[in-house]
Formats: C-alpha cells, structure tokens, sequence
C-alpha cells in the first residue's frame, strides 16, 4: 500500500521557494511540495495535514542551476495516517524517513 511521484525539473535562475511539485489546497493545508529552500540551494520536501504540521526533509546543496535533476518520493504506508518515505535524487536513494505522514486524502487538486 503506497504512492509514488516522480518528475524532472530544470531551473533556469528562479528565486526562492520554487515548488518543483505541489499537490493539494495550497496555504499549508492538506499539501505535499517539493520546493526550493529560501536563499539555500537545499531541497525541501514537505507535508501538511490540517493542523499537523509534519517534519520535513531537506537534501543540502541538492539544488542545481541549469541542470536537468529527477525525483522521487514515495510513500509506504505503515498504518492508517502514516508512512516511510524515500526520496531518490537522480536515480539514488538520498533519504528514508520512518513512520511520518501518509496522504490520506487522494482528492488533492494539482497544483
């Protein structure tokens, strides 16, 4: 029982907190993004449920201009609300997180 998204991206000189991928209501309410961190080259992978504000995950210096990149992020479900993510930056496994937010709601509009 999982989910998977997958996706390239190029940056070509954008600014801070560029989401590559979002889904869901936006505002820090029921998301998932995938974003630029401020003023850092780090990736920011991150999830919201309600009022539970989950930990996230930051690949340092992870962010390239000019370069196309690939992700990963998929989700195994552990039990009803939660689950172990991993994260694959250019066909390599760069992160496992265990038991944190499962996206429980798949009515999420694309962002």
């Amino acid at each position: 029982d999982g989910l998977t998204f997958s996706g390239w991206w190029k940056d070509d000189g954008s600014g801070d907190w560029v989401r590559v991928f979002a889904v869901g209501t936006s505002g820090g309410d029921n998301e998932l993004v995938m974003s630029r961190q401020e003023g850092k080259s780090h990736i920011r992978f991150k999830g919201f449920r309600g009022a539970v504000n989950w930990p996230q995950v930051l690949l340092y210096n992870a962010w390239q201009t000019g370069v196309w990149q690939h992700f990963v992020w998929s989700f195994h479900r552990t039990s009803e609300y939660t689950s172990d993510w991993r994260i694959y930056l250019n066909g390599v496994l760069v992160s496992t997180t265990y038991d944190t937010m499962f996206p429980v709601d798949t009515e999420y509009p694309l962002n």
